[in-house]
């Protein structure tokens, strides 16, 4: 195609951004190089995509500006991270708490150390484990032969 005919198309088109690309296939050509013959013409397109402007936001903790990466940033990389380091300590922590204590097991009424969400001793919840996975394939064999 000539560069007249390019800019006739262009100018034509009901979706011109995506003629951009259109005519750049038919023509092997880059896109960019669309966009130049275009602009000899007196016709300036932008590409269609575009990179955001960083904005400059003030830290919630610290109250230094930084740019922001996202639209919702609150706090500045240095301060972001100790949050982080933080509340995964704090789940660790949380997790790790749980005070140990002598229970006696509802299947078997052995006495074992545990937390408080122990229900059984190890040997008992091992077996009780096998004895619903059995179950759950079970119920699923019967699943498929109904069906």
């Amino acid at each position: 195609m000539t560069e007249g005919e390019i800019v006739t198309s262009y100018l034509q088109a009901k979706k011109q951004k995506s003629q951009v690309y259109i005519l750049a296939q038919l023509n092997a050509k880059d896109p960019s190089t669309i966009r130049k013959i275009l602009a000899k013409h007196g016709i300036h397109t932008a590409p269609t995509r575009k990179t955001p402007k960083p904005r400059v936001i003030i830290c919630d903790k610290c109250g230094k500006p930084f740019d922001a990466h996202y639209s919702r940033s609150k706090f500045c990389d240095e301060c972001a991270k100790e949050r982080t380091v933080k509340k995964k300590g704090a789940v660790k922590k949380r997790s790790y708490d749980r005070i140990k204590k002598e229970l006696a097991c509802a299947d078997c009424g052995k006495k074992f150390l545990g937390d408080q969400l122990a229900v059984r001793c190890p040997e008992c919840k091992k077996e009780r484990k096998m004895q619903q996975q059995r179950e759950r394939r079970r119920r699923q064999a019967e699943k498929k032969w109904n069906t």
